[in-house]
């Protein structure tokens, strides 16, 4: 082993907290006794008393300085997490959208054609009716007597919950034998942004791949 290895591996040790506060005792020793040599060598016996003492002392004053440390960052760190823990639950449980989809009777939106199987429209938003919700559309599906038929209003929070409510409905679409005729329309008004609607296009044509996607304005 080199020297340059020796010298690192003692200063390590010598710098691990658990010989610090007894190279701090020395170091105090060593200073009380250079601050008034003369008055210490006089009486060797005394000199060896002053010089316990002094190490006590100062072994006493990190211990209570390094308690007083602990308890300190220990009641912080914990009153911190507490906090936070109930700060951020509160105020995510309010704040929490969970993704739903209501199904209600209702007519279906005016001039869908007949051979239409399933209108998918967009949700306006409350500021501007021309721009779409996110993550937000309604399903209308026509009852066989095509005088109305039934919504499904999806709502959701992020896109794969979107997603995947819009493929658990889409395949309840019924599509009869002549299904190769029969066309999805997508709503293009609200607008909902052209990646929107190709990845809505896209899930119909993976679900219901015998209809024709049409883009309705």
């Amino acid at each position: 082993m080199s020297v340059l290895q020796r010298a690192g591996q003692f200063v390590e040790w010598f710098t691990t907290p658990g010989v610090i506060p007894w190279v701090g005792a020395a170091a105090a020793v060593a200073a009380a006794i250079t601050v008034d040599s003369r008055t210490w060598l006089k009486s060797p016996m005394t000199a060896v008393g002053r010089l316990v003492r002094v190490a006590l002392v100062w072994l006493l004053v990190v211990w209570l300085l390094g308690f007083a440390f602990h308890k300190g960052t220990g009641s912080g760190r914990g009153e911190a997490g507490s906090g936070a823990g109930e700060g951020a639950g509160q105020g995510d449980g309010r704040r929490e959208k969970t993704a739903v989809a209501n199904v209600t009777d209702g007519p279906m939106p005016s001039g869908t054609p007949a051979n239409a199987v399933l209108v998918i429209s967009f949700v306006p938003m409350a500021g501007d009716p021309a721009v779409a919700q996110a993550f937000a559309c309604d399903l209308h599906i026509p009852a066989g007597n095509r005088t109305g038929g039934t919504k499904t209003e999806i709502r959701a929070p992020d896109m794969p919950a979107f997603d995947k409510l819009l493929v658990q409905h889409l395949r309840g679409v019924p599509v009869g034998a002549d299904g190769a005729r029969s066309e999805v329309r997508i709503k293009r008004t609200p607008f909902p942004g052209e990646p929107a609607l190709r990845r809505v296009a896209d899930k119909v044509r993976i679900v219901l791949p015998t209809t024709t996607v049409v883009f309705d304005e």
